[in-house]
């Protein structure tokens, strides 16, 4: 489980990595969607301003037919009158008066009998003489043109419609100023976008929003190629030889692409940054947690060697270096559990040195305790079995376990390490003996059920002991649950 939570924290940063990589990758395909977007906007902007405008200057352009039919409608007998009799000036004036009532802001007019020959003009010699020259191309005199020319004042166009009938009839030719087309191209035209009037082809420029061919002043009157490349929408005008075209900004999508381009590369740039930052923070507090992990491994470490010590030391005796009382009590509950599972024997030995507070007095505590440990090792020694036990008890006192050993192993047992002590030969002038000697009780349960406590057979062995001792010391006696004698040497 704990593999899997490091596994997890390692390859966390790495997530993160990932995932900043598609946000990356998700803000890029974004700004070219954006583009795209754009793109696909600009272009219905387009198509839009080119269709209003175009059918706003179709409607401008029908109420000027409209507006010149009713004029000759109205005055058409002061025209016939002049065409039979040209000099008289009072017909002229009356009708110039007309037509300055009907058009207050006209440029001209001319206008010609049924062989073409001007019988009235309203304009400069000049500019009269051009609507003339322009107006011979008509061959339909039953159809209203329209015709966008300029001269040397001004730019204008004419509405050409046909006065009377084929026999006493003529050519009546309206001239007006651009003025009013070139407002309708200043509201419709979108920001960074152009809109020209030009002809059909070969696309000569009339108009812009800036103002009529005379004023714009281009050196070429006609759409330059690169202007031809950036037209994005175009029309023909209704009833005339005009075509309306938007032509873009040459900066209207590089400098959006640029914008989104900047836009792009500074999030990438503030999202990297914020995602290095985050880096750096999870490896510094991942190495933090590395290290107080380490630290805690460390104590934990230290802390089970300590306790592993610690048990040791209250498990085992520090003079003799065998087990100590707590290791016994614990030991002594386990083999009896034992020996009732397995219905096995269990022999307790309980043992003491003799006289060994006259040593401690004769020779000090110094010697006392080399002895302890002599005496304890050489019981050790005696014990072959894994399973058999012995521990310092208490002072002088020491207790051995056997496992599954009858009464006679256990006297065997107890003799051997009687005599392992005698054979250490340590001497003890103050005592019966002239070196250290051991005195030994047992107690053997030889059906585990019948002990009730570890208790009793303890203290069974302990009365042994002490009846080894009343007896003269240095011999071994075994411990018997009888009426008379609970107690039998056995030296």
């Amino acid at each position: 489980m704990q593999s899997e939570i490091e596994s997890v924290k390692s390859y966390s940063k790495y997530y993160l990595i990932v995932i900043g990589f598609l946000v990356i990758i998700l803000m890029v395909t974004s700004g070219f969607f954006r583009i795209k977007d754009f793109n696909e906007y600009q272009t219905a902007i387009a198509e839009r301003a080119v269709k209003v405008t175009s059918n706003g200057v179709a409607q401008l352009l029908i109420e000027r037919v409209r507006q010149v039919k009713l004029l000759i409608s109205d005055q058409v007998d002061y025209i016939r009158l002049y065409s039979e009799n040209s000099t008289s000036l009072f017909i002229r004036d009356k009708l110039t008066d007309q037509i300055e009532n009907y058009f207050p802001a006209y440029v001209g007019f001319v206008i010609t009998n049924q062989n073409k020959k001007v019988i009235v003009e309203g304009f400069s010699d000049a500019t009269g003489l051009i609507c003339y020259e322009k107006s011979k191309a008509i061959t339909d005199r039953s159809k209203v043109e329209i015709i966008m020319h300029t001269d040397a004042v001004d730019f204008h166009y004419d509405v050409i419609s046909n006065w009377g009938d084929d026999k006493s009839g003529g050519l009546f030719i309206m001239s007006f100023k651009v003025d009013d087309i070139i407002n309708l191209l200043k509201f419709a035209q979108p920001h960074l976008h152009e809109l020209f009037i030009t002809s059909v082809a070969p696309h000569e420029v009339y108009m812009t929003a800036a103002g009529s061919q005379k004023i714009l002043n281009r050196n070429i009157n006609k759409l330059i190629p690169n202007e031809i490349n950036r037209i994005m929408q175009s029309q023909v005008i209704d009833n005339t030889n005009w075509m309306l075209i938007d032509v873009r900004s040459e900066t209207l999508f590089s400098d959006y692409n640029t914008k989104v381009y900047y836009q792009i590369i500074l999030v990438t740039a503030l999202f990297c940054i914020l995602l290095f930052v985050a880096l750096r923070i999870i490896f510094s507090e991942e190495k933090k947690r590395s290290v107080i992990e380490q630290k805690l491994r460390d104590s934990k470490d230290n802390l089970l060697s300590t306790n592993i010590e610690l048990k040791k030391v209250a498990v085992t005796d520090a003079v003799t270096g065998i087990s100590s009382r707590r290791s016994f009590d614990e030991r002594i509950l386990q083999e009896i559990s034992r020996g009732r599972r397995n219905e096995e024997p269990l022999a307790v030995i309980m043992a003491d040195i003799d006289h060994f507070k006259l040593y401690n007095d004769t020779f000090g505590h110094t010697y006392g305790d080399e002895t302890l440990y002599k005496v304890a090792q050489a019981i050790k020694n005696v014990l072959k079995r894994p399973t058999d036990f012995v521990a310092r008890y208490g002072g002088e006192e020491f207790v051995i376990l056997l496992v599954n050993t009858q009464i006679d192993g256990a006297k065997i047992i107890a003799n051997e390490i009687r005599n392992a002590v005698l054979d250490l030969k340590i001497p003890h002038s103050s005592g019966n003996e002239a070196f250290v000697t051991l005195s030994l009780g047992i107690s053997v349960a030889e059906n585990p059920y019948s002990i009730v406590t570890t208790k009793q057979i303890v203290e069974q062995a302990d009365k042994a002991l002490y009846q080894a001792k009343d007896a003269g010391r240095n011999q071994v006696c075994m411990y018997q649950a009888q009426p008379d004698s609970n107690v039998q040497s056995i030296i």
